[in-house]
């Protein structure tokens, strides 16, 4: 496993995401290298409810509680997301929900959709 533990090595990615699909993904990056900084909402994520599955998904990940809904937790956000190489938002296509205030470089985009 040693080779591959540095496969990601200098990625950075910031882990907007709660529940399981996104902190699942973004947890395959962990032993591969990737410096992982959950972003959680106040209170923490719900999943900390389900201490061994969130242990589980979350382990080796860095986190912060951060609260999105006002302009100090989105400007802490913005610097954390600046140096990002990627970020992995918890919001479905089409969601009402508006996008991360993050600039555009640093956020993922989909590429198109899969029938």
């Amino acid at each position: 496993m040693a080779a591959t533990t540095a496969f990601l090595a200098g990625l950075r990615v910031l882990d907007l995401s709660i529940w399981r699909p996104g902190p699942y993904a973004t947890s395959l990056l962990v032993p591969l290298g990737a410096d992982v900084l959950k972003v959680e909402p106040p209170g923490g994520d719900p999943m900390r409810h389900y201490a061994g599955l969130f242990a589980a998904i979350n382990g080796g990940k860095r986190s912060v509680e951060l609260d999105l809904k006002n302009g100090s937790g989105q400007a802490r956000a913005v610097e954390l997301a600046t140096p990002a190489s990627s970020t992995a938002p918890s919001r479905a296509t089409g969601s009402t929900i508006p996008a991360p205030p993050f600039p555009a470089t640093t956020s993922t985009t989909r590429r198109g959709r899969v029938p």
